[in-house]
């Protein structure tokens, strides 16, 4: 049985959780290209919205997967790997936001980076959801709860 608790299930998998932070990554990357190329009605308030994500949200994603999966390497050297450019752009977005100009950059910058988070998200998809999927269920709701209590702090 699953019980809606505010905007949180109770019961749901492991996974699920996972893949909702994989559907806000692709919704602040795509954002993050929308205000790059000047699209959207309130860029200040979007771009807040954007840095806040990458700055606050995503890391504890990356910290769920790096600290509760075991990752394969191509996984936890993407992590590595996309931080500089998850850097500036909060930079650039904390800026937009505070009224100031989109960067010329920011537009390269959130392509390059919206399609390199969509090839990771797929390869996590592909390879490692269902190694979670595999698992017993007690260990699945070890991660879950794990996850959940790093976003309840």
């Amino acid at each position: 049985m699953i019980v809606k608790l505010g905007a949180r299930t109770t019961g749901e998998d492991v996974v699920d959780l996972l893949a909702s932070c994989h559907e806000r990554i692709r919704k602040f990357s795509a954002m993050a290209c929308a205000i790059a190329n000047g699209q959207g009605a309130d860029r200040r308030e979007a771009a807040g919205a954007v840095r806040r994500y990458f700055a606050e949200a995503y890391p504890l994603h990356v910290a769920d997967e790096e600290e509760l999966l075991e990752l394969p390497a191509r996984i936890h050297d993407d992590h590595v790997n996309h931080q500089a450019a998850i850097d500036q752009l909060v930079a650039a977005c904390a800026g937009i936001a505070a009224g100031g100009p989109v960067p010329p950059d920011l537009s390269p910058l959130a392509e390059r980076l919206r399609k390199e988070l969509d090839e990771h998200l797929a390869i996590e998809e592909r390879d490692v959801f269902p190694a979670i999927r595999a698992l017993p269920e007690a260990e699945r709701a070890r991660m879950r709860d794990a996850i959940r209590a790093r976003r309840s702090r």
